[in-house]
């Protein structure tokens, strides 16, 4: 039994220095070493889909304080693949502004390709897509022209004799001004 125990103290001590050269070399970073996966925290309400878009089909939608592990994330970032029981594959998709993650988070999970959008089933034989109803008569709309825009323009018209001119009543009230202008100011004085 002792040597058995020697083998092991040996193993786990080479596995040990094993980690500490490729750490000490940059091939083995500490983040790979804790391995903790991010995980997604519904603040108010994030609908579950079948893929990184609203064309793929809802599972479910999860309420506030619901969590859930993030194991991968669209090439946009947009979207976070989350490890969901009750989706297809065990695999949903959440809109990541609908979510919260860590900080920093997002960056350091792996880009998951995208899955194919969802078909139409096929259509039973002699049924097509189209609808295919019997075409029913619209009234084209009719040209009405417009009504014909009226510039307004002014005439010189000129009186022909006989009225009184107008100029004749500003002067005589300016002279009638004027000449009170003028006791007033020789009343003052005296």
């Amino acid at each position: 039994m002792r040597p058995r125990l020697q083998f092991v103290h040996l193993l786990c001590t080479a596995a040990g220095f094993l980690v500490l050269a490729r750490l000490s070399a940059g091939t083995l970073h500490a983040a790979a070493l804790t391995q903790a996966t991010p995980t997604v925290r519904v603040p108010e309400q994030a609908t579950v889909r079948t893929g990184p878009g609203t064309v793929y089909d809802r599972v479910v939608t999860l309420s506030a304080g619901a969590s859930a592990p993030a194991i991968g994330r669209s090439e946009s970032g947009e979207w976070i693949q989350i490890a969901f029981d009750q989706a297809p594959g065990g695999r949903g998709w959440v809109y990541a502004p609908a979510v919260e993650l860590d900080p920093g988070a997002l960056d350091d999970l792996p880009v998951v390709l995208t899955p194919p959008t969802p078909t139409l089933p096929p259509l039973p034989a002699g049924q097509s897509a189209l609808n295919t109803s019997a075409p029913v008569a619209t009234r084209l709309p009719t040209f009405t022209p417009a009504p014909e825009i009226t510039r307004p323009g002014f005439s010189n018209t000129e009186t022909g004799g006989g009225a009184f001119p107008s100029m004749l009543v500003i002067l005589a009230l300016f002279a009638v001004g004027v000449f009170g202008g003028v006791m007033a100011f020789v009343r003052r004085n005296v």
